[in-house]
This record gives structure tokens, C-alpha cells and sequence, in this order.
């Protein structure tokens, strides 16, 4: 039986602290962080109701409305179903209430990462993005138009953001990631609402595109978000293959410090896998984060793999002896020898935006090299030999 070996598992905390680019290689090297469902809503104020079918995958946040008011709740992804927080327009007549943060109609947003920048894009909402960070990284030419005419100023800061410039730049809402290293308590300090986002932390590809409804909600881009979101959903699960425990198995993970970090069963790379027609080899261990072996486990399993995936973050195209540099025992692998390695550059390609946007590009690109197909590739390709 084939197996695929996939470097992914540093995907998920590169997300988790996009934005800290002072050691932002430190982090690539252990992100990845897949399934369906919500959690259910707690505590709710009487009469309040779930909105019903609004949201189909994503478990970080949800809709509801009652009498007073109609909102979001966020959901704390890391340590289980406990609310982070809620956010609500009032109905005519509504009255404030305790634990609910309350928007006004019209709200300016400052962003610091290149997912929620192309969410605010998609749903056309640019002319709401007052301000953002990490500029570096952005690939859109709409976005960097704006900084360049003053439309959209830039708040990056050595390290982290620079707060005189988001003082100055004065937006109603700061989006921030609610584990990482900028707290909510700075921004409350300094005047500034904070809204978590943690659609890095989803299970499932179409659970993290599916947070561009939340976007959508705060910039009352309802429905252009669900439409966007509509027509993700449709080109994914057009592609998407059926469960398949014949396919090929396919292995990921990321070497560091004599360790090997390899995303769980319930992360929305092995759910990428399985759509591709591929089973996980690590399906079995049903957690949304990384786990750990030593090295000489995940040798004797990857000894048989045909095929080695890596996604980098790095100036022109990763070679073999690039590979083999960083540990010798890579080139004793059948897969490296058979020259069967496939990759992502992060740096050259739009990964963090339209790679969350249309994961059915990422998926296309899969279902093609587990079959070993030519293709027109969106994020992933051969590797030099």
C-alpha cells in the first residue's frame, strides 16, 4: 500500500503567530491544526435561538438571535466548548446587556494576517479595512494599492504591532488571534475592541474558509459572505473523493530537535488527505493538535513511503540536496531516493490567503499527485531534482 509523506505539521502554529515575525521560522516549523459541527451555545439569554443551518463546518463560532439582539458567539477551540465571547447589533428597542459586546451598525476593522485580509477582499469589504499589519506578507495588489495611497495605513511594528500607529489609525475593531502573543486585555488597555479569530485552529478546509461569514457579519456582508462561501463549498465537495480505506496511506510531519511532529487524526490537513482520496496514517489518533515520536518511530513507519509533501517558507525552489542537508537519514528514504517529493512554498505563493480561501485548489492539487498526475499546480509542485 502507498504511502504519501506530507511535512505539514508546522502548519498550525505558524498561524498561531503569523504576525511575530521575529521567529517566524521557529514557528513554521510546528503548525497544523478536521471534521464538522458546532458546539452548542451556553448560557444563553432567554429566548435567545440558534440561527438555524448558517453555520455548516466550522465549531469556532456560531449565530444567534432573540428578541433583543442577533449576534456571534466565539468559541474557545483549544480547551473545549467554553465561549471566549459574544458580539451582537441590537434590534430596535433592545436593551444592553451584560457579557455582550455590542457593534454599531458601521464598524472599521485593522487586521493582522493574511486570512482575514483576504476575507475582508472576498466579500468586498475593503473600504471597512482601516488598518493592517505584517504587510511582508501579503500577495494582494488590491491591498497594497491602498497602503501605498494612505487608504489602508500600515501598523506594523519590530515584532509585533506598533501601537501609536493603531492608536492613530483609530478602528473600531482590532481582529486578533485569542492565543497568541498580542492578549486582548493590551488592546482593551489601549481603547481598542479585540475580536478573536481563530480559523487556524478549524478541523476541516471548509471550516476555515467558513469563518468569512463571521467577516461577513461584521461588516454586514452577510450575504455576500454566504454566497462566496456557497460556491467554496461546492467546488471542495465536487472534489472531494469518498472515504477510500483502500487509497493510499499518506504520512506528514516536521522534524526538530530530534523529535517528529505530526498533525493528529481530527486537524484539517488529514481531512485534506482523506478528501484526496487518501487515508491518514495517524487517522487513529484523534486530536486537533500535534503529536509527537521520536524519530526512530516515524523512521521505521516512513521507510515504506512512496512519496514525501512539504510545505516551506523560503526565497526559490527546495531541492533534494537541500533536503538531505538536514538529516542524512532523508536520502536513505525510498521516496527521496525515487525522487517522489512534492512541495508548497509558502513564501512564493498565497497559502495563508487564497490557500484558505479555495481550498479546492489545494485539494485539486492532491487528488492529482496521489495519482501521480501531470497537472497545472495551484500550491503544491515536484520538487527539483
Amino acid at each position: 500500500m502507498p504511502i504519501i509523506v506530507f511535512s505539514g505539521a508546522f502548519l498550525f502554529r505558524l498561524q498561531y503567530f503569523y504576525f511575530m515575525k521575529q521567529i517566524f521560522v521557529v514557528f513554521f516549523l510546528v503548525l497544523l491544526c478536521c471534521s464538522c459541527g458546532n458546539y452548542p451555545i451556553e448560557n444563553e439569554p432567554d429566548g435567545s435561538q440558534q440561527v438555524d443551518a448558517t453555520v455548516r463546518w466550522a465549531k469556532g463560532f456560531d449565530f444567534y438571535a432573540n428578541n433583543n439582539e442577533e449576534g456571534i458567539v466565539l468559541y474557545d477551540l483549544v480547551n473545549g466548548s467554553s465561549e471566549l465571547s459574544r458580539w451582537a447589533r441590537l434590534k430596535s428597542g433592545g436593551q444592553k446587556k451584560e457579557g455582550v459586546h455590542y457593534l454599531d451598525s458601521e464598524v472599521t476593522i485593522a487586521a493582522q494576517s493574511t486570512t482575514q485580509m483576504a476575507m475582508i477582499e472576498a466579500i468586498d469589504g475593503l473600504e471597512k479595512l482601516a488598518c493592517a499589519a505584517y504587510l511582508d506578507y501579503i500577495k494582494s495588489n488590491a491591498i497594497l494599492d491602498l497602503v501605498k495611497t494612505g487608504e489602508v495605513k500600515d501598523i506594523s511594528g519590530v515584532g509585533e504591532i506598533d501601537f501609536e500607529k493603531l492608536i492613530l489609525c483609530n478602528p473600531d475593531l482590532m481582529l486578533i488571534y485569542p492565543f497568541g502573543y498580542e492578549s486582548e486585555e493590551k488592546f482593551k488597555n489601549a481603547g481598542i475592541e479585540s475580536v478573536p479569530i481563530s480559523e487556524y485552529l478549524e478541523p476541516h478546509p471548509l471550516g476555515r474558509s467558513e469563518w468569512i461569514k463571521m467577516i461577513g457579519w461584521l461588516l454586514q456582508k452577510d450575504n455576500e459572505a454566504e454566497k462566496i462561501f456557497g460556491e467554496i463549498e461546492a467546488k471542495y465537495l465536487d472534489i472531494a473523493k469518498a472515504k477510500n480505506q483502500g487509497g493510499p496511506v499518506v504520512f506528514t510531519g516536521s522534524y526538530s530537535g530530534g523529535n517528529w511532529y505530526a498533525p493528529g487524526g481530527d486537524t484539517f490537513m488529514a481531512q485534506f488527505i482523506e478528501d484526496a482520496g487518501g487515508v491518514y496514517l495517524f487517522e487513529d489518533e484523534q486530536v486537533n493538535e500535534n503529536i509527537t515520536l521520536p524519530f526512530e518511530l516515524l523512521y521505521s513507519k516512513a521507510i515504506e513511503a512512496d512519496f514525501w509533501s512539504k510545505v516551506v517558507f523560503e526565497k526559490g525552489d527546495l531541492t533534494l540536496d537541500q533536503l538531505a542537508a538536514q538529516d542524512q537519514r532523508f536520502a536513505k528514504l525510498p521516496c527521496f531516493q525515487n525522487s517522489n517529493v512534492f512541495y508548497c512554498n509558502a513564501a512564493e505563493t498565497d497559502y495563508f490567503g487564497e490557500g484558505v480561501m479555495q481550498p479546492h485548489l489545494i485539494l485539486e492539487d492532491l487528488v492529482h499527485l496521489l495519482n501521480e498526475e501531470d497537472f497545472d499546480h495551484h500550491f503544491f509542485k515536484p520538487i527539483e531534482k
